[in-house]
């Protein structure tokens, strides 16, 4: 972590993308500024972090 930046608690979940059911998740700090959103391109897999 800089010692300059704003950290937050991040709790990013894995969610099924079929179900939706929370696959996963992981409580981290995180200088939360952007939103990031990536996929898998056969639909396997979502993750969105705020």
């Amino acid at each position: 972590m800089e010692p300059d930046r704003n950290y937050t608690w991040d709790d990013p979940l894995l969610p099924d993308a079929a179900t939706g059911e929370v696959r996963g998740r992981r409580q981290l700090r995180s200088p939360a500024s952007a939103a990031v959103r990536s996929w898998c391109p056969d639909g396997g897999a979502v993750v969105a972090s705020c």
